[in-house]
């Protein structure tokens, strides 16, 4: 994500399910003219380098001609994918007050989920403001907001509840730790007019990206005691930058840097040494969660554009794979048994430790749309899509599936 992209997304305030890459997918021989529609406009796991043409309302048009044209189409697995899990629950829920707007579509959008299987995420209310949510096991869900502000985006959760994440002002976005007995304390990177914390480990450690004076993305580290320690990837350009996404109990922090016009996984070890890596053929990589043990999963883009699933093993081994007749396989979480779970085709999938595919959609929605996790016991917390009261496509909704 670029300056411009960037600053549009905070200035939307977390509307950004309209900003995703292109889907890599819409370059391969698929379902025709589906994968046409496809082409840059559905929303995937790859960040967008440079900014597309289309307005937001083109992009908006385009996904939901997709979805329709999915659905028309009925995209199936093909043979070889596990059948689907016959014994999975699903809960399904919306944050009271949530509505669903234009502008804002989303009603509930899980964004993580943690060991104790408590979810957060954002809705938007009637106003169409964006908010974040706080959902416990039993199912109780409250507002979660820094004080004083109409508004936040939750976007991580550790094992004790404490969750990180970031609210905007009018010209300026701040970071916050909220603690679980909703004790708030806000934070910014020295000089920073957007702070945008991305992971938090047990201890407390906050790894995330922040914009300077002129919009160049950076990495940051705060510690545990407030303390900031600021870097820069390998190959990350004023164009494109350095994002951090998740960090790890021994304070590995795994990330993406971003050129001109391509994306690189790294690594930054708790002494300052920065390591890149791709999986081979990649012409453009997304890494996108790390478990306990130092397994990191993400997607790839090869020579022709064809998007595939990656795991990456603490030793920096590699294992590329696709979910069987998949048009795009994109991996968002990893859990500490190596259990892997994301999109495909707007399905759920899950990949099981030794490689055995289930595909998975809440009964009567019309597309799985965002996997945000997956917690030690194999629970799945994302949202899917369904249709308003005049049966039009799509709004958002919430969603927990245990084993």
């Amino acid at each position: 994500m670029n300056a411009i992209l960037r600053g549009l997304f905070f200035s939307l305030c977390a509307a950004s399910m309209v900003l995703g890459a292109p889907h890599a997918s819409a370059q391969t021989p698929g379902p025709g003219i589906c994968a046409v529609l496809a082409a840059k406009n559905v929303p995937g796991t790859a960040r967008q380098v440079k900014p597309s043409a289309d307005s937001i309302s083109q992009q908006v048009i385009r996904i939901k001609r997709y979805l329709k044209c999915l659905q028309s189409e009925s995209l199936n697995a093909a043979p070889g994918v596990s059948a689907r899990a016959t014994a999975e629950i699903f809960a399904t829920f919306d944050v009271p007050g949530s509505t669903c707007l234009a502008a804002f579509p989303f009603c509930t959008r899980p964004t993580a989920i943690n060991d104790s299987e408590a979810i957060i995420g954002l809705y938007a209310d009637a106003s169409g403001a964006p908010h974040g949510f706080l959902r416990t096991r039993d199912g109780a869900i409250a507002t979660i907001d820094p004080p004083g502000f109409g508004g936040s985006f939750p976007k991580a959760i550790n094992a004790a509840g404490v969750v990180t994440g970031f609210y905007c002002g009018p010209t300026t976005c701040h970071g916050y730790l909220r603690s679980p007995y909703g004790a708030f304390t806000t934070f910014d990177v020295p000089g920073a007019p957007v702070t945008d914390p991305a992971g938090i480990n047990p201890a407390g450690a906050i790894a995330g990206s922040y914009d300077d004076a002129n919009f160049v993305v950076h990495g940051f580290l705060r510690a545990s005691n407030g303390a900031f320690t600021t870097f820069d990837a390998p190959g990350s350009t004023a164009l494109g930058g350095t994002f951090p996404l998740a960090i790890d109990p021994s304070g590995v922090i795994m990330g993406q840097s971003c050129g001109d016009t391509t994306c690189h996984g790294f690594l930054r070890t708790p002494d300052g040494a920065i390591t890149t890596f791709d999986p081979e053929g990649s012409v453009y990589t997304n890494p996108a969660a790390i478990n306990p043990q130092g397994a990191i999963t993400g997607s790839y883009a090869d020579a022709n554009f064809v998007t595939h699933g990656f795991l990456r093993a603490r030793d920096g081994a590699f294992t590329m794979f696709d979910v069987p007749g998949s048009l795009s396989t994109g991996p968002t979480s990893i859990n500490p048994a190596g259990a892997i779970t994301g999109i495909e085709n707007l399905h759920g999938f899950l990949r099981a430790r030794d490689g055995a595919f289930t595909i998975f959609d809440v009964p009567g929605s019309q597309y799985t749309w965002r996997v945000a996790g997956i917690s030690p016991a194999g629970a799945i917390a994302g949202s899917y899509l369904f249709l308003d009261a005049g049966g039009n496509c799509c709004l958002e909704r919430g969603f927990l599936r245990s084993p």
